[in-house]
């Protein structure tokens, strides 16, 4: 059964990106259409797109379309982003494809590798992405746009229930940029989030 999303962003409203993301450099955001869909775009080094509402549910499935010029991929999802200053990056959870791989990290004063697996990206092409958030299990998977949709590639559970001396909470949601290749484009479409019920599965969109 497909089940109403908690949040959608078709993200075609630059008012939006503004409004509801905290960016940690806002110009270097802007909203873009590639001639099939409208995405948000960063061009720029390392940089975090994170939602400012924190989601209402603990058991979360997100789903959306990205693409990289890059042949590496060097594009990431945050499936957990700290909530504020204060915590800066403790407990963020991201998925990471770089160099042929896709990868889940935390982040304990540095991002930490808790799991990776091999992942052919081709550049400048569109990807349907889906993580998965229940309690510390984090999953992930992404497959070419019009292929059909795997199984989960990668998933791993986190042990430590308190990093960098904070406890662990829900967060927001986000993406994060590669520091080594400025200049190069990545794109974030059509964003959903989903409940899932604690004795469900997830949620398709």
């Amino acid at each position: 059964m497909v089940k109403r999303a908690i949040f959608y962003d078709d993200c075609r409203d630059a008012s939006r990106l503004a409004a509801e993301w905290t960016q940690t450099t806002p110009a270097a955001w802007s909203v873009y259409n590639d001639g099939t869909r409208f995405s948000y775009r960063c061009s720029t080094t390392v940089e975090i797109n994170t939602l400012m509402s924190i989601l209402p549910s603990k058991d979360f499935e997100i789903y959306m379309k990205i693409k990289s010029a890059s042949v590496l991929g060097n594009i990431g999802v945050l499936l957990r982003k700290a909530r504020n200053a204060a915590d800066a990056d403790t407990a963020s959870v991201l998925v990471w494809f770089t160099g042929g791989t896709i990868s889940i990290y935390i982040y304990d004063g540095s991002y930490q590798i808790l799991t990776s697996v091999a992942f052919a990206w081709s550049a400048n092409q569109w990807y349907e992405f889906r993580g998965r958030v229940r309690g510390e299990t984090f999953q992930a998977k992404a497959w070419l746009l019009g292929t059909p949709e795997p199984d989960w590639i990668v998933t791993t559970y986190n042990t430590r229930q308190t990093l960098g001396g904070r406890r662990i909470a829900p967060c927001t949601i986000g993406t994060r940029q590669q520091a080594d290749i400025a200049g190069v484009a990545r794109d974030y479409a059509d964003i959903r989030v989903y409940p899932i019920p604690r004795t469900g599965g997830g949620m398709a969109p």
